[in-house]
């Protein structure tokens, strides 16, 4: 029987150390493969629960989005805030689900994912004594410069200016079919007195993607 040099044993080893480096890389990268996440919607809610939870509404956007939970948005609403703040939640909370039907994109690659290709999200929870929406969807990526525009406009108004702001629009009669004027974020503006908190998050292997969170306050 041949005998083995000690040259040979550590070049055995070697190639054997090498080849489980190799298949530990195949099976890590398939698994990356398998688990990778277009967008972390899980971490997004989270984030956006970390209180006093009323109503949450997750799922496909619909023409029926938020139809079945408005009596629990107003009973919700009626129960946990006076009535300055309930009108005006409650027509934030509407406003943004009408938002979200209007504008949210579709995208075959979020089906596998999220079950369906046209996601929208909004909860309303009790912040302290404020009332908070938070509404998310998909839209195209070339839609972000100019949502990130207008909504920074908006925020740079006076109350006065975004009731003036509003009257115009409604005056030019410079409505589309969806919606047009941006009439509906001003009148969240004007609605919640409070400045609105956009976000635009990428979508891994979607450059064309980006998740869109607003953030509405009344107080």
């Amino acid at each position: 029987m041949q005998s083995i040099t000690p040259n040979q044993k550590i070049n055995q080893k070697t190639n054997t150390a090498i080849e489980l480096v190799n298949n530990f890389n195949i099976f890590a990268e398939g698994k990356k493969h398998i688990t990778r996440m277009l967008f972390d919607l899980d971490k997004w809610m989270t984030e956006k629960t970390n209180v006093d939870v009323l109503v949450k509404r997750v799922g496909a956007v619909s023409d029926s989005f938020v139809d079945d939970i408005l009596p629990d948005v107003e009973r919700s609403l009626h129960d946990k805030f006076g009535n300055a703040i309930c009108k005006r939640a409650f027509h934030v909370f509407v406003e943004c689900a009408q938002n979200i039907y209007h504008h949210a994109d579709s995208d075959c690659r979020l089906k596998a994912q999220y079950g369906t290709d046209r996601l929208g999200c909004v909860i309303m929870t009790k912040d302290h004594d404020n009332c908070r929406i938070s509404a998310g969807n998909f839209i195209s990526s070339d839609k972000t410069p100019q949502i990130k525009k207008q909504i920074d406009f908006i925020n740079s108004l006076s109350q006065e200016e975004l009731r003036k702001l509003y009257r115009d629009a409604v005056d030019s009669n410079d409505f589309s079919e969806k919606g047009g004027a941006g009439l509906g974020v001003i009148d969240m503006a004007r609605k919640s007195g409070n400045k609105l908190v956009c976000q635009f998050y990428n979508v891994k292997d979607a450059p064309n993607l980006n998740f869109f969170s607003l953030d509405v306050v009344i107080s």
